[in-house]
């Protein structure tokens, strides 16, 4: 059998070649493009300029769940760019966003940090607020009844983090850990202000472990899946930790992107260190700079407008509602 020089070449390049490089790099160096002459990076410069980002673009990519229309998120958005009136954005979550373990400095290496740190950069002089409302070990269904009070009612932007205290239920018809989130994004969503929410989906304990350790938690061993028909239902942004990193950290290793550099040094439980939380805040990032990219290439318009208005859908689970008799714990 002969064997031709570019199989060869190939198989060299797949051999040894790292299938990502890991050298980190403005959003501006990945984009190529013009609007009436003049480059976007030019139109666009602080925002596009102001964060290096620890993953590829493949794993930004990857880590990008769910897009959809993003009309809330563009409102939002376009309202940072302007600057002509207050931005407020929030994090829910639990232990992840909380930050108590993993991290080496809470306050400044954790992912909400992390972003809050870049938007007074990239948006610097116009007045937007990040404020971190996390919980260690709160879930979802806890969560749901408390928000509307945790929350200022005219908040613009959630970012919501639960799928590590939420737990696993291996049934998709009747998943309550389901039920509990969609009454959270149902609540979210009713809020005055109609911000635009975006799903955090970070691992869960034992995802980051090593195969042979008896506590490792198969890919597919996660809420965040089932969750996506919510996001998808909602029009609610996903963005994943776990699409963005599994195939740079345990398929083809990277390195300085393996789950022994993303996570606290108990992979067990798949808490993000200070890397895995530049991972997060990577995702974040890119997620609003994608927006502002997507506003200059089609502005704001009575499209947006008018799905802003829609009311809220029905419940994805029939007759999904909070009960009077549930409280905040």
């Amino acid at each position: 059998m002969r064997i031709s020089w570019s199989y060869v070449l190939a198989l060299i390049a797949f051999l040894f070649i790292p299938a990502d490089s890991t050298e980190t790099k403005p959003y501006a160096d990945f984009i190529h493009v013009r609007i009436d002459g003049k480059p976007l990076h030019d139109i666009l410069n602080s925002v596009l300029d102001t964060w290096d980002f620890k993953l590829p673009e493949s794993g930004l990519r990857k880590g990008t769940g769910y897009i959809g229309a993003n009309f809330r998120a563009r409102r939002v958005v376009r309202d940072m760019l302007s600057g002509k009136r207050p931005v407020k954005i929030a994090v829910i979550g639990g232990t992840v966003s909380a930050a108590q373990h993993g991290v080496s400095k809470r306050g400044e290496t954790d992912w909400v940090s992390l972003i809050g740190s870049w938007i007074s950069k990239a948006f610097k002089g116009h007045n937007i607020t990040v404020a971190n409302h996390a919980v260690a070990g709160s879930t979802s269904a806890k969560t749901a009844p408390c928000v509307v009070s945790m929350l200022d009612p005219e908040v613009d932007m959630v970012f919501s983090e639960f799928v590590y205290d939420d737990g696993f239920e291996s049934q998709i018809l009747q998943n309550s850990r389901t039920r509990g989130y969609e009454l959270l994004i149902r609540q979210l969503l009713m809020l005055p202000g109609r911000p635009a929410v975006i799903m955090m989906q970070t691992m869960v304990p034992g995802a980051a472990a090593e195969d042979k350790h008896p506590g490792k938690k198969a890919f597919h061993i996660t809420q965040e899946d089932v969750y996506g028909a919510l996001s998808q239902y909602y029009d609610v942004q996903w963005l994943s930790f776990r699409d963005a990193t599994y195939r740079l950290a345990q398929h083809r290793p990277t390195p300085g992107l393996g789950y022994q550099d993303l996570m606290d040094p108990s992979p067990l439980h798949s808490l993000p260190s200070d890397a895995g939380h530049k991972v997060l805040a990577d995702l974040a990032v890119w997620f609003m700079q994608q927006t502002a990219v997507d506003l200059a290439l089609r502005p704001y318009d009575h499209t947006d407008v008018e799905q802003s208005s829609e009311p809220v859908p029905p419940s994805m689970f029939p007759k999904n509602t909070l009960h009077e008799s549930v409280t905040c714990s």
